[in-house]
This record gives structure tokens, C-alpha cells and sequence, in this order.
């Protein structure tokens, strides 16, 4: 018989194999777990990350001041990483100013005792010099235990034992950083921890950047329509508008130029006031400088000045007038033809409302010559105005016109682009002219 060798392994054999086996998947395995864990941890960072994120978020949406939204960053953050002691500040070279110093987890006598090692020179100061010395390819972040580190702000950190700094900027102007110190549990920050702390302080800083951006926005808003409502007391809102888009421009500094100015006076005003009561008067004042403002501005003129129961207006500053359309003399005119009509109308409700004839009229005087004109006062409060013989003849010629009466010059007969109808009078005497001026009398509308 021939002898058979048999293949199979031996019982020996196959346990090897199996543990070899074993052994590879349990490699694999472990590889597995390994990588899981590192998932893992890096899943929590993220959700710390997230979490810490939003918290800062939600606590700062309606905060707009940097020191409360930095303060909330620095809590948020010792608290995401157990920091026992905490530290942020920003330097701003804008004037030069530093802000205060914000800190936790000390002791106001641990405090004032660091900082008097240092003085003169406070904590921001120092760290000013530290970033302006510090290469731009530095690590994102300062290890205080680093003997590469140098320098007083450094120092000043390690005495804090401060342990890892992470500088950030907002803007070319504005710089910071947030500090921590010793973890609650011992531990040091790892490679790990440093690189989800920048990522948190990172977009942290975005947040400030949103707030002063808004800020910004906001405070230009109110500044605009604080602007916007002064002028518009006295310039037509069209005239305004084409001064905040810098169309027309107001300085401090004085010119001469032709102007055109009108004045209107209420006549009989001290017998009206004992006529009725104090709150009747003063609304028919509120109705008639509402009515005569409506007009002065529908010709883009300028109220400078109330005057008691009268208005002073002018035409031709800021914004002057070719006679292509409509030049600003014959504007002044047209204004005071209508003013008296307006008022006509007015008159005659307030008679209806009270049932009483009130003995009053506008009088009215329109005059055109060269003015100073500027900007009077200082950079906090203005007066845009003008100055000079042509604003005297018109307040004293508008004391001469009668009630329902516009007085106009010589010049501003002649000068008026539209034949508008005037009567000669005879020329009168006027305090500050040294001879008699001629003036002309408009004659009412028909109808």
C-alpha cells in the first residue's frame, strides 16, 4: 500500500493562525477606537466650541459697548476651559487712550500689589510696546511659560501666572487680548485646547466688530437726524438734503454775496395778546409761522431767525438761483405775494373759529444787496446767517409796511426776473442810510 501524506495543519497550526488573526483584528480595532476617540474629541471640542459661541452671542446681541462685551467673552471663555483666573484687555492708539483693565479671579489687593511692581507704566502700556515689537509670523498665541518670551508684559503675565495669552485685532487702531490663568483641575492647556481657544477668541472678535461697526452705523444715524432736524427748522427739507449729501457745503468762514431778504411782521400783536387768552395765542402763532415756513420753503428760501412775532427769510444762500430757474430775488417776491394770501385765508379762519373780528395784517418787506454770510458760532452750535445794511433796511422798512402792505427796495424792483406790479412811493428816511431809499409797494393778487 502506498503511504498518503495528509495537507491539514495540525491542531497547533491553526491556533497560531487564529491568534495571528486575532491579533491583526485586534490592532485593527484598536486603530478603530483610536480613531473614534480622537472623533470624539474633537466632537466635543466642537460642541464646546459651538456652545461657548452661542452663549457669548445671545448674552451680547443688544450690548454695543466694548468693555461689557469683552467681559462677557473673558467669563464665558474661563468657564469653557475652568480657568481659575482670567485676564483682557485692548489698546486703542486712537488719542492715545487705554482702556481699563478687565480681570477675574483676583483679589483687589493681589491686583494693586502686581501692578505696583510696575509702575509707572500700566498693563496696557506694556502690552502696546510687547505687540508693536512682536513679529507679525508669531504663533497665534503666547505660552508664558516660554523662556523664548521676553519683555514686561511677559513678565507681568507670568506674576499673574497667567498662563496662556492670545492676542487679537479688531482694527488697525484698536488691539487686545484674553488671558488665562491655572485650570481648576491642574492641567495644562494642550496644543488642543490652545487651538479651540483661538478659534473662540477669533470669532469672538467678530462679534465686537459687528457691534462697533453697528455702533458706528447708529451713532451716524442719530447724528444725522439730529442734523437733519436742525436745518430742517430752517431750510426746505430739499435745500437739507443736498447738504448732508455734500452737495452744498457750511463752513465758520464768511463771504460776501448778494442776498435777498424778507421780513415779516405781525401787526397789533400786543393788542391781540390782551384780546384773547394765552392759549389761543400762542396757537394762532403755531398756525401763522407754520403757514408763512411752508411758504418760504415751497421757494427753497431759508428761515434765519424768529423775531418775537416775526420772521426773518432769505434767498440766495446756501443754495443760489439762476434765473433760468427762477433767480432768488423774484423768488423772495413771489414768497411774500403768497405769505399775504396765505395769511388772508388764515386770518379769516381764526375770525370764523373765535366769532370776533381781529384787527391785525402781515406787513411784509423784501430787500436785496450784498451780505456776510456764514456760519456764526462755534463748532457745537451754529447759526447759518447773514449780516450787513441790506438785513437793517429790511427790518426797518417791514416796521413801515402796514398790515396786508409789501415794501420792496429799489434793487430788488430791479432785479426781479418776472414783471410783478409794483407802485412807486415816495422815498422815505431810514435810521443808518444817509439818504432818503426809494421803495415801491407790491400790489395785491387779483382775486
Amino acid at each position: 500500500m502506498k503511504d498518503h501524506h495528509s495537507n491539514t495543519d495540525t491542531p497547533a497550526d491553526d491556533v497560531s493562525k487564529e491568534i495571528k488573526r486575532l491579533a491583526r483584528q485586534n490592532e485593527r480595532l484598536q486603530l478603530r477606537i483610536q480613531a473614534l476617540e480622537r472623533n470624539r474629541r474633537e466632537l466635543e471640542n466642537r460642541i464646546l466650541q459651538l456652545r461657548t459661541l452661542y452663549e457669548i452671542g445671545a448674552e451680547t446681541a443688544s450690548m454695543l459697548d466694548l468693555s461689557a462685551i469683552l467681559q462677557v467673552i473673558l467669563s464665558r471663555v474661563m468657564r469653557a476651559f475652568d480657568a481659575t483666573t482670567g485676564l483682557a484687555l485692548t489698546v486703542s492708539e486712537a488719542n492715545d487712550e487705554w482702556t481699563i483693565t478687565l480681570q477675574q479671579g483676583f483679589t483687589q489687593q493681589e491686583w494693586t500689589a502686581i501692578a505696583a511692581r510696575f509702575a509707572p507704566k500700566k498693563l496696557e502700556e506694556l502690552y502696546f510696546d510687547w505687540c508693536m515689537q512682536r513679529s507679525p509670523s508669531a504663533p497665534r498665541w503666547l505660552v508664558a511659560s516660554d523662556e523664548k518670551e521676553t519683555g514686561p508684559f511677559v513678565e507681568w503675565l507670568r506674576r499673574l501666572d497667567i498662563r496662556v495669552w492670545l492676542p487679537f485685532t479688531v482694527d488697525p487702531m484698536l488691539f487686545g487680548g484674553v488671558g488665562l490663568g491655572p485650570r481648576m483641575w491642574g492641567n495644562d492647556f494642550s496644543s488642543g485646547d490652545l487651538m479651540l481657544l483661538s478659534g473662540i477668541v477669533e470669532n469672538s472678535v467678530e462679534r465686537i466688530k459687528g457691534a462697533r461697526l453697528l455702533d458706528t452705523l447708529l451713532h451716524e444715524q442719530q447724528e444725522l437726524y439730529r442734523t437733519r432736524g436742525m436745518f430742517e427748522q430752517f431750510m426746505a427739507p430739499q435745500v437739507v438734503d443736498r447738504l448732508l449729501d455734500g452737495r452744498l457745503k457750511l463752513t465758520l468762514e464768511g463771504h460776501r454775496q448778494e442776498v435777498t431778504v424778507l421780513v415779516a411782521d405781525l401787526r397789533r400783536s400786543t393788542e391781540l395778546v390782551l384780546q384773547l387768552d394765552t392759549e389761543e395765542m400762542v396757537r394762532l402763532l403755531n398756525d401763522y409761522f407754520g403757514k408763512i415756513t411752508d411758504v418760504i420753503f415751497s421757494y427753497e428760501g431759508t428761515v434765519d431767525k424768529f423775531l418775537g412775532d416775526g420772521v426773518m427769510a432769505v434767498f440766495g444762500t446756501p443754495i443760489v438761483h439762476s434765473r433760468e430757474e427762477l433767480d432768488d430775488v423774484t423768488r423772495a417776491v413771489q414768497s411774500a405775494l403768497e405769505m399775504q394770501d396765505a395769511f388772508a385765508k388764515l386770518l379769516k379762519s381764526w375770525e370764523n373759529r373765535l366769532g370776533q373780528t381781529l384787527d391785525t395784517g402781515l406787513g411784509i418787506s423784501v430787500c436785496t444787496g450784498i451780505a456776510v454770510v456764514g456760519n456764526v458760532g462755534s463748532t457745537k452750535r451754529i447759526e447759518h446767517t447773514v449780516i450787513g445794511p441790506v438785513v437793517n433796511l429790511a427790518s426797518r422798512l417791514s416796521k413801515l409796511a402796514a398790515g396786508g402792505e409789501t415794501l420792496i427796495d429799489e434793487e430788488t424792483h430791479h432785479r426781479m426776473s418776472l414783471s410783478i406790479p409794483a407802485e412807486p412811493l415816495e422815498p422815505v428816511t431810514v435810521k443808518g442810510f444817509s439818504q432818503p431809499v426809494p421803495i415801491y409797494r407790491l400790489r395785491k393778487r387779483q382775486g
